[in-house]
């Protein structure tokens, strides 16, 4: 099993296309983001939008940046998504 895993993006492009090219890279089965995917929830719609087109399951554990609500409400619209 791979696990690709990343953090305090911020909901910065460039940082997602990182996380992007890597994951096409190595075909990850599973990934985790450990908190502050967005800028304290802005950008966390188009940031879990641009994640799931991977089409690869994806953990996001809140940071500081964002509640364990601010994720849940993203469901079912981003269905890649696992619950916390």
């Amino acid at each position: 099993m791979r696990l690709l895993a990343f953090t305090d993006t911020h909901a910065n492009k460039t940082a997602l296309n990182r996380i992007i090219a890597k994951a096409e890279k190595y075909k990850p089965d599973f990934m985790v983001c450990a908190g502050d995917i967005s800028m304290f929830t802005k950008g966390l719609d188009k940031c879990c939008a641009i994640l799931n087109k991977l089409n690869i399951k994806i953990l996001i554990i809140p940071g500081n940046h964002e509640t364990p609500e601010d994720i849940k409400r993203l469901y079912p619209a981003t269905m890649k998504l696992l619950k916390t």
